[in-house]
């Protein structure tokens, strides 16, 4: 009687595992799609049209975020000539 048992047991267990596996797959096919990100949004145009909404500091502090270190610059910047001139800068 146990052997009986056993290959029950080992075929319900090896059927449950088979269905969750189908279920699972099926859940990772349906929710991938939900956030993949259309194929041009990667484009020049879009990136720069994305950027004429955002405030520069609001940019700043993401990028200081994703890289872990301080991109601003600090406020003991000194110049490195020490004459005076006055004009027109480009920037």
């Amino acid at each position: 009687m146990k052997n009986i048992f056993h290959g029950v047991r080992s075929r319900i267990f090896i059927a449950t595992i088979g269905v969750a596996a189908v279920i699972s797959a099926i859940a990772i096919l349906e929710i991938t799609p939900a956030f993949s990100r259309p194929a041009d949004a990667n484009s020049d145009a879009a990136l720069l049209d994305g950027y004429r909404h955002v405030e520069v500091a609001s940019v700043s502090d993401a990028m200081e975020k994703v890289a872990g270190q301080r991109i601003y610059l600090s406020h003991r910047i000194r110049p490195i000539f020490t004459s005076k001139f006055a004009g027109f800068a480009i920037t």
